[in-house]
């Protein structure tokens, strides 16, 4: 027979801390090779890059992160860029190598 007391789970929420930086138009597209020339001509979206929007209006960052899909809306993803609001993650040796500039100290740790 079950108990009475039911077996409830807590939430645990986690807090993270993000470096990102403005998209550069390479973080979002890629060149890929015509078959036979073997040159890069065309671009084609990076699917799954991670990407944050932060709002003209308020600068707040969505609360959500998107990911570069096949669904995405490309005239969308257009528009973000050419108004300055699409940031990716900065991540290994770019962010500890601007750690080292920002603070000399970490630079010594």
């Amino acid at each position: 027979m079950m108990n009475s007391q039911s077996n409830k789970t807590a939430t645990v929420f986690e807090q993270v801390t993000i470096s990102l930086r403005p998209a550069k138009m390479l973080d979002l597209v890629e060149p890929y090779l015509l078959p036979k020339e073997g040159v890069p001509r065309k671009m084609r979206p990076k699917y799954g890059q991670a990407f944050f929007v932060r709002s003209q209006i308020t600068g707040k960052f969505d609360n959500k992160n998107y990911i570069i899909t096949q669904d995405t809306d490309r005239e969308e993803l257009k528009a973000w860029f050419r108004q300055g609001m699409i940031f990716v993650p900065v991540c290994g040796a770019k962010l500890i190598a601007q750690n080292q500039i920002n603070n000399p100290a970490f630079a010594k740790a």
